[in-house]
């Protein structure tokens, strides 16, 4: 629908919230909107204390079950006997793990807890916040110039003590539903409260020693939302959400974005519906669009305040450093552990369902991953009209954003390599257990195939690139670039004072054995084991770590018949990422005709099988460990290469059987 509207009504549209409300509390995402900030607790607007699953804004001390608490509580301890003590203090808490974790299979985009000043009138006392808008201070003003900031005393029901906001998505994919939760606590509880979470693209910031604002947005102080002809998003920008809250009911919200006038009055959204309401200031070309789903509704969510029939029996958990309420009189202001009957109000609404979600413009080649915002900013307001004169405020604060520098750093485990061996392993430094990693290279040789992971193997020099994502199907967020070169000089042999190896043979086993000088020991950080059949070719047999109380290490490794002897050296993983070998020794092994061997083991690729005596019409069986069949492949001869590349890491047994009888042969081996 356009919105042809008359010049006269840009200057001052009143606006009126959409009537449509949200359930009356729930379970979203799986966290718990009950107006109770305890993990394992669901109230619903009642006493009624259920245990529960499900994630919420703190983790009890003592909890049995798998929620998890959002909010890092680190130094509660501190805050809270300030608090008792009756300081007016502010401060704020971040999520307690990094952004973009996946937490319960949920994606932890952001999570932020702020506490405010308080600065209200009690009897004859008077408390100053000295984080209060001025004087006509309103909603779709230029931050920039148009809100003052004052120290004075508000109303109760508008001086905001407590504020909460979280990012997370319904699954552990950028493009499952993305919700916001929010909650907001208020010093007084008698009547209607109207608060604003207003999230910006771009960075928002107070000075408090200047009392100013500080915007990056370039239209009207804001970030616009542009559209192309079709009504599809192509640049995202600011966002408000205006809860009116009457006692006994959950809230209302009013949901708007920041466009042009002109965009106002031609787009027709392709993901929600501009509503009837748009507030721009007097002279303005920019101002807040109230927008509605495509089902023309805001009631994709849920919303309640904490509630019992007793105000001073009310057991809802505010924050482990407790909050300010008043006593039973209204005439002091006190510390509590609980929130007083409907001091907190809180809500979870789905962006997605909305239109809200970067992973729904992916089309015009916007990046499901891209985050929305930067800043929020918490605010309260002196009615239920969007332009009312605002009144108390909280932050803004960093939100939502990816952190700006790149995270991801890479490393050569042989940096300098061998014209003679030129084997090295790329790894990644820092790795996040929920990112994709990928390589590349323009002029180098990549042995790993898929070229993907926290590791891969090469085998020339040349530069190397490591690209990583945050999730599977995201924009690439960070790259990091390695260069490997020919040396000569790094490829000499350790001296035998350095570190002695030894080996023999025991049936079909080779047992190798080496012993590390202290001062060798003291650099290493693990040792790996290779192999050859021609004293050129090293494979790797297994890796052990470098134990600083240990200077003699062994191994055992399952020889083929086919094989002479193998070569065996030992390759010192440096601290420092250097690399340094041992001389090699030849093991050589005789195998009976009615033996079965195989090799590598562990393996990691491929597992190769000989019989010893040639076999008609037999069947290798790979099993787990619970006897499950894997895998299977008849044979006659006595070789067989069976790829294991598919199996998880772990152990397994290999069993080898003749169909005409014989007696069948059970091995286990170790998947890497």
């Amino acid at each position: 629908m356009k919105h042809f509207l008359p010049v006269l009504f840009f200057f001052a549209i009143n606006s009126s919230v959409v009537n449509a409300q949200l359930s009356n509390g729930g379970t979203l995402a799986n966290f718990t909107i009950d107006a109770d900030t305890k993990v394992g607790y669901a109230k619903f607007g009642t006493t009624t204390l259920l245990a529960y699953n499900n994630d919420d804004w703190f983790l009890p001390a003592s909890y049995p079950g798998t929620g998890k608490g959002v909010i890092d509580t680190t130094g509660a301890s501190a805050f809270r006997t300030r608090l008792m003590a009756g300081d007016n203090i502010s401060f704020s808490r971040r999520m307690n793990v990094v952004n973009n974790t996946v937490v319960n299979g949920r994606i932890w985009v952001d999570g932020l807890y702020v506490r405010d000043y308080s600065g209200s009138i009690v009897g004859s006392t008077y408390t100053y916040d000295s984080t209060t808008f001025g004087n006509a201070a309103k909603n779709a003003d230029n931050p920039n110039t148009g809100w003052n900031v004052s120290t004075q005393s508000i109303p109760p029901k508008n001086d905001l003590i407590d504020g909460f906001a979280h990012l997370r998505r319904d699954g552990s994919s950028p493009s499952d539903s993305l919700w916001m939760n929010f909650g907001i606590s208020t010093l007084g509880v008698l009547g209607s409260r109207y608060y604003d979470i207003e999230l910006f693209k771009k960075s928002c910031v107070y000075n408090s020693t200047t009392g100013l604002f500080s915007t990056s947005g370039t239209e009207g102080g804001h970030s616009e939302w542009k559209f192309n002809a079709s009504g599809q998003i192509i640049q995202t920008g600011d966002l408000i959400i205006s809860a009116t809250f009457s006692p006994g009911a959950a809230p209302i919200l009013d949901i708007r974005i920041w466009v042009s006038s002109a965009t106002y009055s031609t787009v027709n959204p392709a993901f929600f519906n501009f509503n009837s309401n748009f507030d721009m200031p007097s002279g303005g070309s920019y101002g807040y669009a109230q927008i509605v789903s495509n089902a023309n509704t805001t009631a994709f969510g849920a919303g309640t305040s904490n509630y019992s029939a007793l105000g001073l029996t009310d057991t809802t958990y505010a924050t482990p450093w407790g909050t300010t309420t008043f006593n039973s009189t209204n005439t002091q202001r006190i510390w509590s552990s609980n929130f007083d009957q409907l001091q907190f109000v809180e809500t979870g609404i789905n962006l997605t369902r909305i239109g809200l979600d970067p992973s729904l413009y992916t089309a015009l080649g916007m990046g499901q991953c891209s985050p929305l915002f930067n800043s929020v900013f918490f605010k309260s307001r002196s009615s239920a009209s969007f332009t009312a004169n605002l009144q108390d405020f909280m932050g803004p604060y960093d939100f939502g954003a990816l952190p700006a520098a790149s995270t991801v750093a890479a490393s050569s485990n042989f940096p300098a390599l061998c014209p003679n061996n030129p084997v090295s392993t790329l790894f990644v430094n820092n790795p996040v257990s929920s990112s994709i990693y990928e390589w590349s290279t323009p002029n180098g040789s990549i042995s790993t195939n898929p070229a993907s992971g926290t590791a891969i193997d090469i085998s020339g020099p040349g530069i190397y690139y490591v690209a990583q994502r945050l999730f599977s199907g995201c924009e690439v967020y960070a790259v990091d670039t390695i260069q490997v070169v020919y040396t000569s000089g790094s490829c000499s042999i350790l001296p035998d004072t350095k570190i002695e190896i030894n080996g023999n043979a025991r049936g079909n086993k080779a047992i190798v054995s080496w012993k590390v000088e202290d001062e060798m020991l003291s650099s290493a950080s693990r040792f790996v084991v290779e192999r050859s059949i021609n004293n050129s070719n090293y494979v790797t047999v297994t890796e052990i770590n470098a134990d600083m109380n240990k200077t003699v290490y062994s191994i055992e490794d399952v020889l083929s018949a086919q094989a002479t002897g193998y070569n065996y050296r030992i390759r010192i993983m440096k601290k420092d990422h250097s690399v340094a070998y041992s001389s090699s020794i030849l093991v050589k092994t005789k195998q009976t005709d009615s033996e079965l061997s195989f090799y590598p083991n562990p393996a990691q690729h491929e597992l190769n099988l000989y019989t010893g005596a040639a076999v008609k019409n037999a069947q290798a069986v790979i099993y787990d460990m619970s006897g499950a069949v894997l895998q299977q492949k008849n044979f006659s001869g006595n070789n067989l290469n069976m790829n294991v590349s598919t199996l998880k890491p772990g152990a397994y047994y290999l069993k080898v059987q003749q169909k005409d009888g014989g007696v069948a042969k059970m091995h286990k081996f170790v998947k890497l």
